[in-house]
């Protein structure tokens, strides 16, 4: 099931990304051959298991900030390789577009 579940938030990650940007599609579209690399990024940077989510069981502190007891808290799992300058991100510039607002 849980490769399922993957899979299924992968293409919603897609079409919802695709969708919020016309014109990335519409590119997308008349170059089909840059989809694959596309997928890519789009799913480096918007993957589908980079957060867990939690609810406290006690007030505590984190970075001086409280969080009170029963608080809802996204726990986010970045790598730092995800912002690597080699990564494909770098390919994308080059062509004239960006994935998620990065320049």
């Amino acid at each position: 099931m849980g490769e399922l579940a993957t899979i299924s938030a992968s293409v919603g990650i897609i079409v919802h990304y695709l969708a919020e940007h016309p014109d990335l599609q519409a590119h997308l579209r008349s170059e089909p051959d840059l989809l694959p690399p596309a997928i890519d990024e789009i799913l480096r940077i918007h993957a589908p298991l980079i957060a867990n989510r939690r609810i406290t069981t006690q007030l505590v502190e984190i970075g001086g900030r409280r969080i009170e007891k029963g608080e809802r808290l996204t726990l986010i799992w970045v790598q730092r390789d995800n912002q690597d300058e080699s990564s494909a991100s770098i390919k994308m510039r080059t062509r004239g577009w960006r994935i998620a607002g990065r320049a």
